[in-house]
């Protein structure tokens, strides 16, 4: 299969998930969420940014037999969006890994179209106002995919990013990129977040108010997270998992936070680091978390459709 019928597909994938995991807007278009908060035979394992490491994606699919999981309709791989655009000093400007991220992205969509779903980031356009130290990494990963790939391939791609769900709703869990809408939000709203610019923007940017202070139009503190569980119809202690705010700065050398801010099972995980690759993961029937951690040494053996 071509790079260019490769996107093809999984924009068709994406478009064409049924109702009950994908509701439809009300003009019929591909709603803001993806809803699994009813499944109860799945098992659930996410990821957070990966900024071009494909290599943490592949050895995630071998940690607790995920990839044979997802052959087998038994597992749903979640991953919390900024798939492209590698964060590291020194890297900024080396786009060939978000390409291949991609490339396998869509090959794993096109395997298991219902069981591998990525939540936009704020990485994943081609917006020139995204940048890191002053380097606009979107633009200069739209001016590597014409080169590689022509224009055709990368308006797909860009069709690919608008098509991305913003927020995917789990049995004991809920997932953004960025963090909640100040003051909450509705499933229905939810569904139909393409007609509110400002709050796309905050699922995909918000960050958390680190300091106590009252949370500016930017950020979003604990009563956001209480209210948003409460609209969406969660208890008081279902698990909110989000990415895009790693807290690198605090010290220790993981890259996952449990319960920060002190509130109960909110979690920050990043998997964008080459030596480090939390896999979190959800079980059936079980109310809290499991833990896990990607092999990223050992090349495991690949599972292959049609081994059974």
């Amino acid at each position: 299969m071509s790079s260019l019928e490769a996107v093809e597909k999984a924009i068709q994938h994406l478009s064409n998930l049924p109702d009950s995991i994908r509701p439809k807007t009300v003009d019929g278009s591909p709603g803001g969420i993806i809803d699994f908060s009813g499944s109860k035979d799945k098992e659930f394992f996410i990821l957070g940014d990966v900024h071009g490491m494909v290599n943490n994606i592949k050895a995630s699919l071998a940690t607790d037999n995920l990839e044979e999981k997802l052959a087998n309709d038994e597992a749903v791989l979640l991953l919390l969006g900024d798939l492209v655009h590698d964060d590291r000093v020194g890297y900024l400007t080396v786009m060939e890994p978000s390409l291949e991220t991609l490339d396998f992205l869509f090959e794993l969509i096109d395997r298991f179209p219902r069981n591998v779903f990525s939540i936009r980031g704020n990485h994943d356009t081609f917006d020139r106002q995204v940048s890191k130290s002053g380097i606009r990494q979107a633009e200069l990963f739209q001016n590597y995919l014409l080169d590689q790939r022509g224009e055709e391939y990368t308006n797909l791609v860009e069709q690919f990013f608008d098509l991305m769900p913003m927020v995917f709703l789990g049995p004991q869990f809920f997932c953004i990129h960025a963090g909640p809408i100040r003051g909450g939000a509705t499933r229905e709203h939810l569904i139909e977040i393409s007609r509110y610019d400002s709050d796309m923007f905050q699922l995909m940017w918000n960050r958390i108010n680190q300091i106590g202070s009252v949370p500016n139009n930017k950020e979003y503190g604990p009563e956001d997270i209480a209210i948003s569980k409460e609209l969406l119809g969660y208890p008081p202690d279902a698990y909110l998992i989000v990415g895009h705010n790693p807290l690198l700065d605090r010290g220790g050398d993981d890259s996952i936070w449990l319960n920060v801010m002190g509130v109960k099972n909110y979690i920050i995980t990043y998997n964008a680091l080459p030596e480090k690759c939390p896999v979190l993961i959800f079980r059936k029937n079980e109310t809290s978390h499991t833990l896990l951690y990607a092999d990223l040494k050992i090349e495991k053996s690949r599972f292959v459709l049609g081994d059974m």
